[in-house]
């Protein structure tokens, strides 16, 4: 793990991972020096509220349908973030990500952000490798 880092964990009660990066209601950004945390912020997600208002409304009704959507937006507001723990993202987020050299890890639903904190300090959070 580098020294300086900064981290992103969607959710939307400031509490429990988030099962859905987009439609997020927060991101919590953890910014980490020397392999302990310096600060946390919890920022809203505009993202979610300008581009995620039902899924219809946005992609019809085929899931996989992400034509025209767009991260640079949410990538300028974030700024430096190296890394994100999410219970999933899309297909198109994870292309984004990967363009930008942004370090992608899974965890569970339902666990504290916290506990995924911790986990992350002590390297017990695998880096997700695509397998294409």
């Amino acid at each position: 793990m580098k020294n300086n880092l900064k981290i992103l964990i969607p959710t939307d009660d400031g509490n429990l991972i988030a099962t859905h990066f987009g439609r997020s209601k927060y991101f919590l950004i953890v910014e980490i020096k020397n392999g302990k945390v310096e600060t946390k912020e919890l920022i809203e997600n505009f993202h979610a509220k300008t581009h995620h208002g039902t899924h219809e409304e946005h992609h019809g009704n085929d899931e996989h349908s992400h034509k025209g959507h767009e991260h640079d937006e949410l990538f300028t507001i974030l700024g430096d973030i190296e890394a994100i723990i999410a219970v999933r993202v899309g297909p198109k987020l994870y292309e984004d990500l990967m363009k930008r050299n942004i370090d992608l890890y899974f965890e569970t639903p339902n666990k504290s952000l916290d506990q995924i904190i911790e986990d992350f300090l002590e390297g017990k959070l695998e880096k997700f490798i695509s397998r294409n």
